[in-house]
C-alpha cells in the first residue's frame, strides 16, 4: 500500500500504520489504527512525566471520548484519533505509512514515510499491537533513537524494529561531530547521507 498524505479518517483500515507531523514538520508521531475500536495504539515515553513533552491534558482529567490521559499513561497506549492528532502541525495532518513501495518511490519520498518491506496481514498487525497494549508482549523502554513510536509501528507491521527518522538523525549527528558547521555544508552533506542511507536500506532489503 502506498503513501497517502492527508488521508481522511473514513478511509482508514484496520492495521494501518498512521503518522502525524509535529513541531512544524520536524518529526512525526506514529501509531497503528484499530478499526474495530476506532482507536490508535501507539508507543509513548516510559519515563516519568518530568521528562515528557506530551500535550497538556484538560484540567478535568482524561479525554471525554477515550479517557486517554497523556500525563499519566506511559509505554504502549490507546487513544482516539483526536488525541493522537493533538499537537500535530496541522488539524488535517493524518498520513498513512506506505509498505511494499518501489525502490524509486522509497528514494524520492521523505524519510520516515514508507518502507520497502511488505506488511503482514491487518489482523496480525492489530493483534500484535493489542498484545503489547495489554502487556502480553513487552516493547521495552522508550529511547528516542533506538526504540520509539516509529519502531513500534514498524514492528507491528513487519516484526522489524525500524525507525527511519531516527536513523536520519543519527546520520546528521555523525556529520556535525566531524565537520565544521555551515549551512551549505549541512544542506548538501546531510542530503547525501540520507540518500546513501536509503541506498544501503535497499541493498540490505534485497539480500536479506
Amino acid at each position: 500500500m502506498g503513501i497517502v498524505c492527508g488521508v481522511d479518517r473514513q478511509d482508514l483500515k484496520a492495521g494501518d500504520h498512521i503518522f502525524s507531523y509535529r513541531a512544524w514538520y520536524t518529526y512525526a508521531h506514529h501509531g497503528i489504527y484499530d478499526e474495530e475500536n476506532n482507536m490508535v495504539i501507539h508507543y509513548t515515553r516510559t519515563q516519568p512525566e518530568s521528562l515528557s513533552h506530551a500535550p497538556t491534558e484538560p484540567a478535568s482529567g482524561g479525554c471525554d471520548i477515550c479517557n486517554y490521559q497523556p500525563k499519566a499513561e506511559r509505554g504502549v497506549v490507546a487513544c482516539c484519533l483526536d488525541c493522537f492528532l493533538n499537537g500535530s502541525s496541522s488539524s488535517s495532518s493524518l498520513n498513512r505509512f506506505g509498505y511494499g513501495v518501489s525502490p524509486f518511490q522509497f528514494l524520492v519520498s521523505r524519510i520516515g514515510t514508507c518502507s520497502l518491506d511488505q506488511s503482514d496481514a491487518p489482523e496480525v498487525v492489530v493483534r500484535r499491537a493489542r498484545q503489547m497494549l495489554i502487556g502480553d508482549d513487552d516493547f521495552g523502554e522508550y529511547h528516542l533513537l533506538d526504540n520509539n513510536c516509529e519502531s513500534f509501528a514498524t514492528y507491528c507491521k513487519t516484526r522489524k524494529r525500524l525507525s527511519f527518522q531516527a536513523e536520519s538523525l543519527k546520520s546528521r549527528a555523525i556529520f556535525l561531530k566531524h565537520k565544521p558547521f555551515s549551512f551549505q555544508n549541512l544542506k548538501t552533506t546531510v542530503a547525501g547521507m540520507v540518500f546513501g542511507y536509503k541506498v544501503v536500506v535497499m541493498i540490505n532489503n534485497h539480500f536479506s
